[in-house]
């Protein structure tokens, strides 16, 4: 303690340690200040992740002793609580322990006491005992500026242009980040995505279901070639709004010239949409904060155009000649 450093970040639990990381990772030199004695918080030592592992021994338990109803008999189950004990401190030994890691091989200091904010720009640190140890700074202001300059900018190139980004604290400026906070609501984004035209089709919904997921069907067949097209192939997952045979007479009864197929169960990495949905997790909703329901749902469509501007079609390379080769060859070779 003692020195300057560009960040200094009071606590290692979720937050706190991957701040620390990642700003060392962009160049700043991080101060971690840790009450506990191990690294973690409560998240790692006392709450998520020693619940989860006790959980894993809880569900081991149940399906065992439900093993016979799938064909795999024991004469005798029970716990042994202190071997789940000492299996729930190791997990927590070991995530501590790689937190630990992380820290030095970003070479971020960490200093164990407990931490507070002793006037802008100064942090002091006092031991269990209560005394103060010692106090350290923030450094001065034109090189952090810099450094919280350029992460704005990268920042708003990733997430620009379809809604304003959130504004970095800048230095001398205090910024006080709780995990609590307001939940305004949550909307269903469902999307359509044509590969061969790069015609992306997106709504916004209250929630999903059969009704919603008719009314982006209805926005897709509305339009040509899709209305007059002699079959139009649309390609879903097992989602309980498109579910099965039921679901494909429904959806030609209403467009007869719709073919309804299915992705293999656990296989949605098939479906071109949900790439689509992965570049929106990324882009849109990191970080999901919005101040209502109407400033989500105007990103959300806001970047749906703006994909389509620059997305281009999928060029398929796996052709149907290439299917019949690989067919005859399948039935040629000799069964075991």
């Amino acid at each position: 303690m003692g020195d300057t450093y560009d960040l200094i970040v009071i606590g290692t639990g979720p937050g706190g340690y991957v701040c620390a990381i990642r700003a060392a990772q962009l160049g700043l030199s991080v101060l971690v200040i840790e009450r506990e004695a191990r690294l973690g918080g409560v998240c790692t030592l006392r709450g998520c992740i020693p619940t989860k592992a006790l959980l894993h021994t809880a569900d081991l338990l149940e399906e065992t002793r439900h093993g016979a109803e799938v064909g795999v008999a024991t004469r005798e189950v029970r716990l042994e609580l202190a071997a789940a004990m000492k299996h729930k401190e190791k997990v927590v030994r070991q995530s501590s322990n790689g937190v630990a890691f992380l820290m030095k091989k970003n070479k971020v200091d960490v200093v164990n006491g407990f931490g507070r904010i002793a006037a802008p720009g100064r942090v002091s640190v006092a031991g269990a005992d209560g005394r103060s140890q010692a106090e350290s700074s923030i450094a001065g202001p034109q090189a952090l500026a810099e450094a919280v300059e350029q992460y704005q900018a990268a920042f708003d190139r990733r997430h620009g242009g379809f809604g304003e980004s959130p504004k970095f604290p800048r230095p001398a400026e205090l910024l006080f980040l709780l995990r609590e906070y307001a939940r305004t609501g949550a909307c269903a984004y469902i999307a359509a995505w044509d590969v061969h035209r790069a015609k992306l089709f997106g709504r916004c919904e209250r929630k999903t279901g059969i009704a919603p997921f008719d009314r982006l069907v209805a926005q897709v067949m509305r339009e040509e070639p899709y209305r007059s097209a002699h079959r139009v192939f649309l390609i879903t997952d097992n989602g309980s709004s498109h579910r099965g045979r039921r679901a494909a007479n429904r959806l030609r009864t209403k467009w007869p010239n719709i073919i309804l197929v299915h992705t293999p169960l656990h296989a949605s990495w098939l479906n071109q949409g949900e790439i689509y949905f992965s570049v929106v997790q990324r882009k849109v909703l990191t970080p999901n904060d919005f101040a209502d329901l109407d400033t989500l749902q105007a990103q959300l469509l806001a970047f749906g155009r703006r994909y389509e501007e620059i997305a281009a079609p999928f060029q398929w390379k796996f052709t149907r000649e290439d299917l019949h080769k690989l067919l005859a060859k399948t039935n040629t070779q000799p069964a075991n």
